[in-house]
């Protein structure tokens, strides 16, 4: 009877998982340690890991740390004409640079050159890949993927606007809430194939502007709303 217990006793033991971070996660909203991660994501910087949990970064930046690669989802276009994720390509491009450590445009950086990423798209009706390089822009030279989190917000703007191909000085006269819309529109004009067509870009901007009167009317009625309020 006692080695029957013993060996129940025993299997019951093989069966107490060891305790791990999802539930911590879950209910203090706290990240695994390094030390508590596969030995295979250790490559990944700490201020990324709680983030990637909680779905605010991409997951394809694992895969670009870990395996090279990425796959694109297949969206809803037209087979004939090239995939849409082609007008993307530059800003991946300096993705992959900011977690690679990537090559400056005009290839003169100093630091040792890393692979490049290996994307796999739609071409036609196949699935196809291509190796994409790795480009770090000028502006980011100096940063790191350990501490990308915290550099200056100056040089994150420099170093955004230098990926959309936009200078501060294009948007000096435009809303601080509109500036984001504008260069990506600038960007998209010239790197969209094929080019757009002028009647879409007309409705682009008629869309932005018919969105900032209906945001300045309802800021106009709030505020009407308050003094209405405070005069009783």
């Amino acid at each position: 009877m006692g080695a029957a217990r013993q060996g129940l006793s025993l299997g019951i033991e093989e069966y107490q998982l060891p305790r791990g971070y999802l539930e911590r996660f879950f209910n203090d909203g706290v990240g695994p340690g390094p030390s508590r991660l596969a030995e295979a994501l250790r490559v990944l910087p700490d201020w990324t890991l709680l983030p990637l949990m909680k779905g605010a970064l991409p997951s394809c930046m694992v895969d670009v740390l870990l395996l090279r690669r990425v796959m694109h989802s297949v969206q809803v276009e037209d087979p004939r004409l090239p995939s849409g994720n082609n007008t993307s390509r530059p800003i991946r491009q300096v993705l992959y640079g900011l977690l690679l450590g990537g090559r400056r445009p005009d290839h003169s950086s100093q630091r040792p050159p890393v692979d490049d990423v290996e994307e796999y798209y739609r071409e036609g009706n196949n699935l196809t890949s291509s190796m994409v390089e790795a480009i770090l822009p000028s502006a980011a030279e100096q940063l790191q993927l350990d501490t990308l989190d915290r550099a200056p917000r100056s040089v994150q703007l420099e170093v955004f606007l230098e990926t959309l191909g936009v200078s501060q000085s294009t948007l000096s006269g435009v809303p601080p809430h509109l500036r984001l819309p504008v260069a990506v529109t600038c960007y998209w004009l010239r790197h969209a194939h094929p080019r757009p067509e002028l009647p879409l870009l007309q409705a682009l901007l008629l869309g932005l502007v018919y969105g900032e009167l209906c945001r300045q009317r309802k800021s106009q009625r709030g505020c009407t709303r308050a003094l209405w309020c405070t005069s009783l």
